[in-house]
């Protein structure tokens, strides 16, 4: 998922998030071509954590934002007889410059957001 959301510019100063827990991690990138700003998080606790998202750096208008996640038991698996066990589900919402996101236990969260 992530490799497939790149960006050419990094932007830093996007995503707050509790800094003293080393399971949350989150970037924001800038993906030129397509105007997309792209936000990437990840949990890997065993809890629903916070992000909190600031596009104000963005003078664009933002447009509709396309959640994808992927989340499940930290123990499950895809396997030949379960090839479906975790897939990622994507939602829609319309963008704000700034917005809280819940990030639920052991998922990974990619956050595309149109610019035009």
């Amino acid at each position: 998922m992530f490799s497939a959301n790149s960006g050419d510019y990094y932007i830093d100063k996007v995503i707050t998030k509790n800094d003293t827990d080393s399971l949350l991690s989150g970037s924001c990138v800038y993906n030129s071509k397509s105007g997309d700003i792209i936000i990437k998080l990840v949990n890997a606790g065993k809890e629903n954590k916070a992000f909190k998202i600031n596009l104000g750096a963005f003078s664009k208008n933002l447009q509709t934002a396309t959640v994808t996640q992927l989340s499940g038991a930290a123990t499950a698996e895809n396997s030949f007889k379960k090839r479906e066990n975790i897939i990622p589900v994507t939602t829609v919402f319309q963008a704000a410059k700034k917005f809280a996101y819940s990030a639920p236990a052991v998922s990974v969260t990619v956050i595309s957001i149109k610019t035009r």
